[in-house]
């Protein structure tokens, strides 16, 4: 894609280039879309993840962008920054340039790479006084509900100026350095010097992104060019959890659909169901352990019957669970394979958890097909329980991304929700790795079943984004709370963890 719409086009539109190179569409030897020869040189382009290509060939100038994506290891290589730079050790005028945004504190190469270099900032004058600032975040006001008032204040005069006088003051702007290392140039900008963003839409940004800690992280990151402190290695307080359980005997009104996450051991299935508001607000209804021999069919029968019971609202609306995921990575596995293969058009699936930074939902999902018909996918636990960390610690109930419990669940589900917490960690290569770990005494199936029932939940959005948006399923519209039981419908009551019946 960056050969296509970036190098392409600039090779195109440049007169002193376009002849330089021939043109793409002759498909020359000396023109692929990963490799391109001119008079005096060549340009290749690699991926991060391919040590054959990392290790391939001498390379004077070596330009490594978003380095904070990188694998932690190219395949089993080794650190690709390391590799790609041993690809200029032949050469007396090398030049290894690295550009990223910074990511994690603690974690992200560019910002180890940025405090080993001279550090250099953009210092503009003041329209005002004349001396020479950087921009900072905390220098940014405007007036509460209005963020085209925006406006950057000179912390040497204290007079406000506007993005008018921000264009004039980046032309007469320079670079300084905070630290004496003479071989390494560092260089820091953030969206605040933009010429093509205004204070306004910094601000906007702000107000967007700043009630949810994933969503704060992005603003950090993308518009302030500043590592996020990531809070996801302290434990939260689990009876402040616990204090939060509500009292429903039915789900809230305002969830839109139910999905489950199933935990496969090697005496029972454990299976929480969570509805999901358009919020994406989780409210945990039930967490259930089915004690019996995982081999034996009378165990995923009364799965199935779990599966297959509608929620009642308090309005009386039904909510049937609309995905589950089945960890098929222990226990088990065929056993697994064969349930959800005979499922499959009810949207019980079959996963696998992968530890790094993956998509809690894999993007490409693939065709081949296992044994009973299943399909197996990959989820990114990791990131899931990075969310699920991030959301239980939103206070605020009417805050996105929200958890709410109901007090059917039961005392040790809230021990176990977080029983994990996340370190880092160095590999050989001495590259930081984040790791979500627990101590071996602790159990932590609750955990593992929400990071499921998530799952789930993006799988639906990956073919519906707007899923939840869209309010209830066609065919489950609110009707009136009825008098009469309604077969095979459960309500959120207390629960006794033995089979699924007790839900009832």
């Amino acid at each position: 894609t960056f050969s296509k719409d970036r190098l392409a086009t600039m090779i195109r539109d440049s007169p002193a280039l376009r002849g330089a190179i021939a043109d793409p569409k002759s498909r020359t030897s000396g023109n692929t879309i990963l490799h391109k020869n001119f008079i005096g040189g060549r340009i290749t382009l690699v991926g991060a993840n391919s040590p054959s290509d990392l290790a391939g060939r001498p390379i004077r100038l070596v330009f490594a962008d978003e380095v904070d994506r990188y694998p932690v290891s190219a395949g089993t290589e080794g650190d690709p920054i390391f590799m790609a730079r041993q690809r200029t050790t032949n050469f007396w005028n090398k030049k290894f340039i690295m550009a990223s945004t910074p990511t994690i504190d603690g974690a992200s190469r560019i910002w180890r790479a940025f405090e080993a270099s001279d550090q250099r900032y953009f210092y503009l004058p003041c329209p005002h006084c004349g001396e020479f600032h950087t921009l900072k975040w905390p220098q940014i006001v405007w007036d509460e509900g209005d963020p085209s008032s925006a406006r950057a204040v000179c912390p040497e005069c204290g007079a406000m100026y506007g993005n008018a006088d921000k264009l004039k003051m980046l032309a007469a702007g320079e670079w300084r350095a905070h630290n004496q290392n003479p071989r390494v140039a560092g260089f820091h900008i953030s969206a605040l010097y933009s010429p093509w963003q205004t204070f306004a839409d910094v601000v906007q940004e702000f107000l967007d992104k700043k009630d949810h800690p994933e969503t704060l992280k992005t603003f950090i990151n993308l518009q302030l060019g500043e590592c996020f402190e990531d809070r996801t290695g302290e434990k939260i307080d689990q009876s402040g959890l616990m204090a939060r359980r509500e009292q429903w005997d039915y789900a809230p009104d305002d969830c839109v659909l139910v999905t489950a996450g199933v935990d496969v051991q090697g005496d029972r299935l454990e299976a929480t169901l969570i509805a999901w508001t358009a919020k994406e607000q989780a409210r945990v209804l039930h967490h259930v352990r089915l004690y019996g021999n995982p081999a034996e069919p009378k165990l995923w029968d009364e799965l199935d019957e779990l599966l297959t019971q509608p929620i009642i609202t308090e309005s009386g609306a039904l909510l049937s669970i609309r995905a589950a995921c089945i960890d098929s990575g222990g226990h088990h596995t065929q056993e697994v394979y064969r349930f959800c293969g005979e499922r499959g058009g009810r949207r019980v699936l079959a996963i696998k958890g992968q530890a790094g930074s993956k998509p809690i939902w894999p993007t490409k999902l693939s065709n081949k097909k296992l044994r009973h018909g299943a399909m197996l996918h990959i989820v990114g636990v990791d990131t899931a329980k990075d969310v699920i960390h991030a959301s239980l610690s939103v206070l605020a109930p009417d805050s996105p991304k929200y958890i709410a419990f109901s007090s059917a669940l039961p005392d040790d589900y809230f021990p176990q929700l977080v029983a994990e917490r996340r370190v880092t960690k160095y590999n050989k290569n001495g590259a930081a790795v984040r790791a979500w770990v627990k101590k071996s005494s602790d159990r932590n199936e609750a955990l593992d079943c929400f990071v499921y029932a998530l799952a789930a939940l993006k799988a639906l959005q990956s073919t519906k984004p707007h899923l939840l948006r869209m309010g209830r399923p066609m065919g489950l519209a609110p009707t009136p709370i009825r008098s009469e039981p309604i077969p095979n419908a459960a309500p959120v009551r207390k629960s006794v963890s033995r089979t699924s019946s007790a839900i009832l």
